[in-house]
């Protein structure tokens, strides 16, 4: 297989190929910074279900605890 990018068409470094990139860096480089965006975007979401499951979990061992009655 050619190392071709499939975003572009230009041919790529072959080492890159066998690195498994399918993309020329530029066009690779312009697909990350999109990516970024996105999980930037969503990473405060999933922390603050993280935080809230955790302090969830905290307060339903608290009232379970046969030690505290």
């Amino acid at each position: 297989m050619k190392s071709e990018c499939i975003e572009c068409g230009d041919n790529f470094n072959p080492k890159r190929f066998k690195l498994g990139y399918r993309t020329c860096i530029e066009c690779g480089e312009e697909i990350a910074q999109i990516e970024m965006v996105r999980n930037r975007d969503a990473s405060p979401l999933l922390i603050t279900r993280a935080l809230i499951c955790m302090l969830q979990a905290h307060r339903w061992r608290r009232i379970w605890d046969v030690e505290e009655w």
